[in-house]
């Protein structure tokens, strides 16, 4: 199995997946293999119904056991054992107002951390990805380009428009004493060691400002196609993760429009 998974890594590097992925995706699975032993589809097997039902981790595991032995010719499917899992939808009473975001910001001493955290709020960012901006580019354009984000470049448009200048994105700042030559989770980590370990942390989590984002979003009236690309994950993951949201907002637009009619019912 040693053998096998270098050049399985091997092979997945050369299609252009990064480190952080084969780490955080594959390899959290893979090295669960016994290394000395001969490759086998029991082995797949028992690594996969190791995991725990219905949770990402039995899903990570069933999708890199299928993708490793495909690569190795080795006749096992374990569709069968995927289950039910899906990534719990964040409540939108979890999520921060644009008040609660401003305000807050308002309290930030640091500029570097200022710049971090208005990225995170008008771009819908991960914890790291303020880190992989092009910095050049956006001192003179708001549309922001991501260049090595988890799922790779992308462009990414601010909403709310205004917070480009009111949060002083322009003026790029990155954090002094921050290694940006380390992984993506370390340097999201310290975004969050950071904000953590001020004396007034903020009211919310660092994630809930991409949340707060895809409503934002939503109020806007955004095509939801558009808002996953600029989040930089698929229709299908950003419906399966605010599709509650979705609906709400379509039933709120249909209630406003009726209230607006003119001839509409009217109480005795």
């Amino acid at each position: 199995w040693g053998e096998a998974i270098e050049a399985f890594k091997a092979d997945k590097l050369a299609q252009g997946i990064s480190e952080t992925t084969w780490t955080g995706d594959y390899w959290k699975i893979l090295k669960r293999l016994p290394s000395g032993d001969r490759p086998s589809a029991e082995a797949l097997k028992a690594l996969v119904v190791g995991t725990t039902p219905n949770t990402k981790t039995r899903q990570r595991a069933c999708f890199v056991a299928a993708a490793i032995a495909q690569f190795l010719g080795l006749d096992y499917d374990p569709s069968r054992y995927r289950g039910r899992y899906s990534p719990r939808r964040p409540q939108p009473r979890n999520i921060p107002s644009d008040e609660v975001i401003a305000e807050y910001w308002q309290t930030l001493s640091n500029p570097g951390w200022a710049w971090v955290l208005g990225m995170m709020a008008t771009y819908g960012l991960r914890n790291h990805e303020p880190f992989h901006v092009d910095l050049e580019q956006l001192q003179t354009d708001p549309k922001a380009w991501i260049l090595a984000g988890k799922t790779g470049a992308r462009r990414v448009l601010p909403l709310h428009p205004e917070w480009y200048e009111r949060f002083w994105l322009f003026d790029p700042q990155l954090p002094k004493r921050v290694n940006l030559d380390r992984p993506n989770s370390a340097l999201g980590h310290s975004a969050i060691s950071y904000f953590r370990d001020l004396p007034t942390p903020p009211p919310f989590g660092l994630y809930s400002l991409r949340h707060a984002y895809a409503l934002r979003g939503i109020r806007y009236g955004l095509n939801p196609t558009a808002m996953a690309r600029m989040m930089g994950h698929s229709r299908a993951v950003h419906e399966g993760i605010y599709q509650l949201w979705l609906d709400e907002a379509a039933i709120g637009a249909e209630y406003d429009r009726a209230l607006a009619r003119s001839d509409r019912p009217q109480p005795p």
